[in-house]
């Protein structure tokens, strides 16, 4: 007896629907691959913030304690510049390393070319240097990268008795307040001088500081820190 064979109707059939599996396979692993890739992007950008947050955690924590050096400038300041406002964070801070002295360093945040980025320098140096956003003392600060895709940051600084305050009010009183103080540092040891007030310039220091990081893409991310350790 003459066994039989597919026919070619069935044939193709059977292919057909190889193909299909292997085009619904394919469609699935693609979906799979494109899912990994999205995480893996979602990965990298919440790492980035968190790691750019964590940093700005640290220096502004490391910036309380200079209060005590009296320095003639206030440790934690907020800048605005240029025709847009552009805002930037200003502070110095300690360093503190095992076996070594206590080094106190000059640190800004502000956002180019589409970068949130961090510079530093060592207290002192270019006193008469100016930042591009309004800071002192940057002709020998390195800047380094910590987040990018950003289109803005806005700032505002929490004074005790007064509450938070834009950038732009914190600006224009810390510099009052500081050109006060250095009008009074110059009338001091003078016969006949007024006895020392007090110290605006301490009075309106920031204690807390809130930012909003604005990305390229639209989103906004908010963080509170605490200055006070």
């Amino acid at each position: 007896m003459k066994q039989r064979g597919f026919t070619l109707i069935e044939l193709l059939i059977a292919c057909a629907l190889m193909a299909v599996l292997a085009l619904l396979s394919w469609r699935g692993l693609d979906s799979v691959l494109q899912s990994r890739e999205r995480l893996v992007v979602a990965s990298d950008e919440l790492r980035s913030i968190t790691i750019a947050f964590a940093q700005m955690d640290e220096d502004l924590l490391r910036s309380w304690p200079v209060q005590l050096l009296r320095l003639q400038e206030p440790s934690l300041y907020i800048g605005v510049a240029g025709q847009d406002n552009r805002q930037s964070l200003h502070l110095i801070r300690e360093i503190n390393r095992s076996g070594l002295p206590t080094r106190v360093q000059r640190v800004v945040y502000e956002v180019r070319e589409q970068q949130l980025v961090r510079g530093f320098s060592e207290y002192g140096r270019a006193q008469t240097g100016r930042s591009a956003v309004g800071g002192n003392a940057v002709q020998s600060i390195v800047w380094q990268p910590i987040l990018n895709g950003v289109r803005s940051i806005t700032l505002r600084g929490w004074v005790d008795n007064r509450g938070w305050l834009d950038a732009g009010n914190v600006a224009r009183t810390i510099t009052e307040a500081m050109q006060w103080q250095q009008q009074e540092d110059a009338n001091k040891g003078k016969p006949g001088g007024p006895a020392p007030p007090v110290n605006r310039a301490e009075a309106l220091a920031i204690t807390g500081v809130e930012i909003i990081v604005e990305r390229m893409d639209g989103q906004r991310f908010v963080r509170i820190f605490s200055v006070k350790d």
